[in-house]
């Protein structure tokens, strides 16, 4: 069989898996390289675990078409000065307890084939003299 009549062969769930594939490898690719053992890598790794989509279970199999919407609150530990000494390589104090709290609004679309899409945002409302704005994007399904 030739590569060109298998490439009619993909299904729509492969080119969507490709294509958040591509996406993902060019912004990890764009990414400032920072060692990963440092005090200000410790910091980043902290706060990406805190903001990143978390599972509730198995992907659920939703109509294609259907809509969940939801509200994220999670609890944000408090960190010591040691924990908060990462600026300039471990040097600096930064302050890194500005909000216990993290929340964001979550919509979740059920594709077809048993594939859902995800979004979440975390508005830019001031708290503590700080202000994000983060958007979060993922996939789910069964194969």
């Amino acid at each position: 069989m030739s590569y060109e009549s298998r490439s009619h062969e993909r299904t729509p769930a492969g080119r969507i898996a490709a294509v958040l594939f591509l996406l993902a490898a060019g912004s990890s690719a764009a990414a400032q390289q920072i060692d990963f053992n440092s005090p200000e890598a410790w910091a980043l790794k902290y706060y990406s675990a805190v903001s990143t989509f978390t599972a509730i279970g198995p992907p659920a199999v939703r109509q294609p078409g259907a809509i969940d919407f939801g509200l994220e609150l999670g609890w944000i530990p408090y960190l010591s000065e040691d924990q908060r000494r990462v600026g300039f390589g471990g040097t600096k104090v930064e302050d890194l307890n500005k909000s216990p709290l993290f929340g964001r609004p979550r919509l979740t679309v059920g594709l077809p084939g048993g594939f859902s899409v995800e979004a979440a945002w975390v508005p830019p409302i001031g708290i503590n003299g700080s202000k994000a704005s983060l958007f979060d994007a993922a996939s789910s399904g069964h194969v």
